[in-house]
Order: structure tokens, then C-alpha cells, then sequence
């Protein structure tokens, strides 16, 4: 068996795979340039680069990207120069390489964002959306070995910048698949006391849990089927990370959480996700208020489903998520795979990126540097095209209209925060994206 088969696997598995011998070149000129080098864990350094390549492969990247994942550490720390890798692979894996190459840090020393690197990188993926993935796989992989450094200054450094940085872009890109994993890495290296806390108390619960995980996926399955829907019913125990966010909000213990477990029924048709959401508010206790759209309304990063809350004792409050197959694939795998890199058809999919390749990201480094001062008075969020609005803290609905003109502040009557109405009195916070409804005819002006 060779080294890359699992990555070749994976391609295969997935259609990306173009010439099988091509990946076993690139490890091998990877393999060849980092042969002198080791990671702090002692291995061999060639262990990073695989780890990268084989992750985006099981994101079903394409070939060049994968290669790129291969050689993305070999212009900065080998001697092989960028006439090598367009000569043996071409002008596309070294565009990628460079891209991923070209900033190093967002942070100093003293932990002041550094807004030239964070532009700089945002220059970079203006030009390739791969350069991103590419980046944030490095990250994960970096954030999943950093037990092994000895000095717990920096890997708190390291964690931050994660959480500041790299978990916002996540979210943006749409790739869920790693959010949760990144999540827990920093909360662990940022709260160990609290990140073992939580561990050993969903540990303490799990053979439980699942028992009642399995009782209403059965539940779930029976009013699927008796109704004519053939779904498919997942269910699962919230990430450390999510049941820390939870935590922190309500500003409760552990064992005042009623909503650890969470549930997705996965349909064919959009028009299944809505008859089976009435469905389950008609058979099940429905949380008043809980029912959210984001089919209608969808989140910045394309994200797509209807989320409701319902009562199943001994559970008070369980999130059941209905989408279709497809919605599940993007939000898994995030954007650029589903559209295949094409600039024209990305641009439908997600607001941020349309900014970035058309190079008009407004104070990107300011949107992510408000976001860490949150705490300082300003708060940043969104309009349905993507737009990011600067706001004092404690701002409302009303406050957004009157933001975007003076006039709206006579013409509005309510908004919908994250596709759920409310209020203009109710209060906004960071990222949330708010559509605002005017007098009669409820024309949508933001």
C-alpha cells in the first residue's frame, strides 16, 4: 500500500481524481523537499502537508487543490523556488501555493491585528476561493497538533487567532464539517478548566443520551413513514463547544442545559421540508416563537433549513433541523466544491465571496478586528446582500433602518433577524443578518 492511497481513495470515492499519477508525484517532490525536517511532535514533516491533502480530499476537492494542499509549505520553508512547481505542476497549483504562502500572521507579538497581513491574504483570495480552503484545512491541522507545543503562551496565541480569525472565515465558507472540531480545539487551548468540565460531563451522559437519541429517531421515523415521507432521521450529542456557547449565553451550569441533543431529518424536496415541518408541529409540543427559515431567508454563508424547537420529555427544549439532501451537502462541505470554482456561479451562492472576487470587501480587517471589541461598543451585521453594518452595542432593529437611511425610521414597521420576525426594538448583535419591512406593503428595503 502506498502513502497517498488514502488520499487517492478518497478522490476516486468522490469523481476527482484526474491522473492518479500526478498526486503520487507531488507527495513525492513534497516528500523530497521537507525529507531534513521534523514537527515539533518529532515526526517527520511530510506528515503535515499528507494530513492537509487528504482532508481536502475528503472535502471533494479537485486535483490541483488537493497538489496544492501536497506543496503548500515548500516555498516557505524549502529551498524549492516557484519555477519548480509551475514546471512540474503548472500555473494554477502555483497561483494556489503562493496564496496560501503569501501571509504568515494576523497577529504580533503584542496580539494587535496586523490589517496589511489580513488584506493582503483577502487580496490572495479574491483571485482563487481554493487559497481559503486550503488555508483553513493548514489551520485545522495545525490546531490538531498543538499539544505539542511546550509553551502555553503560545498555544493560547495560536487559539485566539484561530477563534478570531480562521472561525469566522469558516463560517463564511460554509464548512461545517470542520467548524465543530475547530470549535472544541479552541475552547480547549483557551478554557481547558471548563473545555474538561463539559467533556467529562457529556462523556458521564453518553450511554443515556444515546439511548434517547435512538428512542426518537425511532419517534421520528414512525411519523415519517406513516405520513409517506421518506426522509432519513440523524440525530447526535452538542460538541463541547456548542454546549460552552450555550453556557455562556444563558449564563447557566451544565446540568441546567435541557437542549444537549440535537436532530436533522434530510428530504428530497423543499416543499417536503415545509409538509414535514407542519407535520411534526402537529403531531409534537412545539416551542412558541421557535420556528425559523432560513430556506426563505438564507444565512450569509448560503446556509439553508428550517430549524423549530419542540418539547419531548424528559428533553424541555430539542432543535429538530428539516432540509433537503442537497442544502445538507452544501452546508457539510461549504461553497466551492458544490459550484465547482466557477466565479459566476459562486457569486449566486454566497454574498461574502462576491465581495471578495470582486474585490470589494469593505473593511475586512475592520469587520473581523469589531468583531474581537465587540465588548469594547461596536457591533457589526449584515444586510440580505452582505453588507456589513457598524453599530454601537445595544442597538436595535430600529437603529440598522435608520443606519442604512434616515427615512426608514418613519417607514419601517418590523424586521427579520436570521429569517425570524421580531420587533424593531429588538436587539442585534454581531454577525446576525437583518432584513427590515416597511408600511403597508411590507416591501423589504434591507
Amino acid at each position: 500500500m502506498r502513502v497517498v492511497d488514502p488520499i487517492i481513495r478518497n478522490m476516486q470515492k468522490f469523481g476527482t481524481l484526474k491522473d492518479e499519477e500526478r498526486i503520487q508525484k507531488a507527495y513525492k517532490f513534497a516528500e523530497k523537499a521537507h525529507e531534513n525536517q521534523k514537527r515539533l511532535s518529532g515526526e517527520p514533516y511530510i506528515t503535515h502537508p499528507f494530513s492537509v491533502a487528504l482532508q481536502l480530499a475528503q472535502l471533494k476537492q479537485d486535483e490541483d487543490t488537493v497538489i496544492a494542499g501536497l506543496l503548500h509549505d515548500v516555498l516557505e520553508d524549502t529551498h524549492v523556488s516557484a519555477r519548480e512547481i509551475y514546471q512540474c505542476f503548472g500555473d494554477t497549483v502555483l497561483t494556489l501555493v503562493k496564496g496560501v504562502t503569501n501571509v504568515h500572521y494576523f497577529y504580533d507579538q503584542e496580539n494587535q491585528l496586523l490589517e496589511k497581513n489580513l488584506k493582503k491574504f483577502f487580496q490572495s483570495v479574491r483571485f482563487d476561493i481554493r487559497i481559503l480552503y486550503i488555508r483553513l484545512i493548514d489551520r485545522l491541522h495545525n490546531m490538531q497538533t498543538l499539544n505539542y507545543y511546550t509553551n502555553e503562551e503560545k498555544q493560547k496565541r495560536k487559539a485566539m487567532e484561530t477563534y478570531t480569525i480562521y472561525l469566522p472565515l469558516v463560517d463564511y465558507a460554509g464548512l461545517f464539517s470542520i467548524k465543530n472540531e475547530l470549535s472544541d480545539l479552541c475552547v480547549r487551548y483557551l478554557d481547558f478548566q471548563t473545555y474538561t468540565y463539559i467533556k467529562e460531563k457529556l462523556k458521564g451522559q453518553y450511554n443515556s443520551v444515546n439511548t434517547d437519541i435512538d428512542a426518537i429517531i425511532c419517534l421520528l421515523e414512525y411519523l415519517l413513514d406513516n405520513n409517506g415521507f421518506m426522509g432519513r432521521v440523524l440525530g447526535r450529542l452538542k460538541t463541547v463547544s456548542s454546549v460552552f456557547e450555550k453556557m455562556k449565553q444563558k449564563v447557566v451550569d451544565f446540568n441546567q442545559l435541557s437542549d444537549i441533543i440535537g436532530f436533522r431529518v434530510l428530504v428530497d424536496t423543499v416543499q417536503e421540508c415545509y409538509q414535514v415541518q407542519r407535520l411534526l408541529a402537529s403531531e409534537l409540543k412545539i416551542i412558541p416563537g421557535s420556528f425559523k427559515d432560513y430556506i426563505r431567508v438564507p444565512k450569509h454563508n448560503c446556509y439553508q433549513s428550517l430549524h423549530c424547537v419542540f418539547s419531548l420529555p424528559p428533553y424541555e427544549h430539542i432543535e429538530i433541523q428539516i432540509r433537503t439532501y442537497e442544502m445538507n451537502e452544501l452546508a457539510e462541505n461549504g461553497t466551492a466544491h458544490h459550484v465547482l470554482y466557477k466565479q459566476e456561479q459562486m457569486t449566486k451562492r454566497n454574498p461574502l465571496l462576491t465581495k471578495i472576487l470582486q474585490h470589494a470587501v469593505p473593511n475586512v480587517a475592520k469587520v473581523l478586528k469589531d468583531e474581537n471589541q465587540e465588548s469594547h461598543g461596536y457591533i457589526y451585521c449584515f444586510t440580505p446582500q452582505g453588507d456589513a453594518i457598524f453599530l454601537p452595542s445595544n442597538s436595535t432593529c430600529l437603529d440598522f433602518a435608520i443606519k442604512l437611511h434616515s427615512d426608514f425610521k418613519s417607514q419601517a414597521t418590523h424586521a427579520l433577524i436570521n429569517g425570524e420576525e421580531v420587533s424593531l426594538e429588538t436587539s442585534i448583535k454581531t454577525g446576525d443578518e437583518i432584513y427590515i419591512y416597511t408600511h403597508p406593503e411590507k416591501a423589504k428595503i434591507a
